[in-house]
């Protein structure tokens, strides 16, 4: 089965220094999680989003401890489809990119 992606847009994030934020989320309770040069994969479990990629797997992405919908973007929230699997990396840019995979 082939894969396709859709590029959604920039995620809305803030860095420390040496790891980035998605604004208002946080990955089993760490908010800056995100190392430049790592990629990671957002699916639903049936219950949480969850993460996978650099040191974490399986990771729950929640927003003030609950259950995240969406995820902060750069022009405005991008609803999470459970349907679909999301990754993201670093552009060329420089900044946080959310994809969108299509079976």
């Amino acid at each position: 089965m082939t894969t396709t992606a859709t590029a959604l847009g920039t995620l809305d994030t803030v860095s420390n220094g040496p790891r980035d934020a998605i604004i208002s989320l946080a990955l089993d309770g760490i908010v800056h999680w995100m190392t430049p040069g790592d990629s990671y994969r957002f699916h639903h479990d049936g219950l949480d989003w969850r993460v996978t990629g650099g040191r974490f797997r399986g990771a729950a992405l929640t927003r003030a401890g609950q259950p995240v919908h969406h995820l902060p973007m750069v022009h405005g929230d991008e609803t999470l489809s459970v349907a679909h699997a999301y990754t993201a990396q670093i552009g060329p840019d420089g900044y946080w990119e959310l994809w969108r995979l299509n079976r």
